[in-house]
């Protein structure tokens, strides 16, 4: 009873703040341009709307104290930052949960990028940021092809924009997950990942480790899915993924006893769950050219190679253990 009130009241909550987004953002009837923004120069700042740019100026529409406004020309060489206020439908586009709820956030997503339009490429305008976040929104839908596109319109861009970073990242996960570990390995290839950020660096690692194991890089492969066991095991699951991915690794490499060292942590931490039981299959399949090697795989007991033994082995092996009488139990 209780689950289904919760449930009732997150889907009013969600209702509620994506009918609040999809109003106009970015201009009224009331007042023309578009805004609030305050705009920042080198002589210091004002509020202002923004009405149109034409060439190398920034044509705004400013308030007097008794509440007129006029038209002012600011070179756009004079403009350090812009500031605007986080756009509603960026909250709506989070927790967006069904088809009409994307179709919704798409359409006021595609409004305001329109509106904005006109002032693409001034430092604070947030027309690249609502482009990020439409790729987002495709990408949580599964369309990783339309995701990329909305990630590479950002990163064509002549200017430089913080979102370019993110959108290259993003870019490289989409083309993972749609299965072209080239692609991905191109979009990772020098990024800086983000330290501050990090479910989109776990993302990422885990992406990029993905296309170079698909890419016949295994050895590379490792080297990030070990990092997020090792420094973030508990994000999005670091641990028990990462220790399943590096056991297909170890395969690849014939590390044998790496890989069942590895099988038996997640037998141990993790019993029961669907990544322990993949990564005994993958040790299973494997077996037989495991004990060929030698590996070790039961505690104490070593499977030599198939041949004779060794003399080192035959001298060092402890006798049998003789039952007689004075080891049987009578009652």
């Amino acid at each position: 009873m209780k689950n289904g009130m919760r449930a009732r009241h997150a889907i009013a909550g969600t209702a509620i703040l994506l009918g609040a987004a999809l109003g106009a953002f970015a201009q009224t009837p009331a007042e023309p341009g578009v805004g609030p923004a305050l705009v920042l120069t080198k002589d210091g700042q004002f509020p202002a709307r923004l009405l149109r740019r034409d060439q190398e100026m920034l044509w705004v529409s400013k308030s007097t104290e008794d509440g007129s406004a006029f038209e002012a020309g600011i070179p756009l060489a004079d403009i350090q930052k812009i500031r605007m206020p986080s756009p509603r439908v960026f909250a709506a586009a989070d927790v967006a949960a069904n088809d009409e709820q994307f179709r919704a956030v798409h359409d006021a997503l595609d409004r305001l990028i329109q509106s904005l339009k006109p002032f693409r490429g001034l430092p604070g305008v947030p027309m690249d940021e609502a482009i990020l976040r439409k790729g987002q929104l495709y990408a949580r839908q599964g369309l990783w092809r339309e995701a990329i596109r909305q990630y590479e319109d950002i990163l064509k861009q002549p200017y430089e924009c913080e979102q370019k970073t993110a959108a290259r990242l993003r870019a490289g996960i989409a083309s993972e997950l749609a299965g072209d570990a080239k692609a991905a390995l191109t979009y990772f290839e020098n990024v800086v990942l983000p330290e501050d950020d990090e479910e989109l660096l776990s993302t990422a690692l885990f992406s990029r480790a993905n296309a170079l194991a698909a890419d016949g890089r295994p050895q590379d492969a490792l080297l990030d899915y070990l990092r997020l066991v090792v420094f973030h095991p508990y994000m999005q699951n670091n641990e028990l993924r990462g220790l399943e991915a590096a056991v297909g690794c170890y395969a690849q490499l014939k590390d044998w006893e790496s890989l069942h060292k590895t099988v038996a942590v997640l037998q141990q931490d993790y019993p029961g769950t669907r990544e322990s039981k993949h990564a005994a299959e993958v040790e299973a399949e494997h077996r037989a050219e495991m004990e060929a090697a030698g590996t070790v795989l039961d505690e104490g007991a070593t499977v030599e190679p198939e041949g004779e033994p060794s003399a080192a082995a035959a001298s060092t092996s402890a006798p049998p253990v003789r039952a007689d009488t004075e080891t049987i139990q009578a009652d």
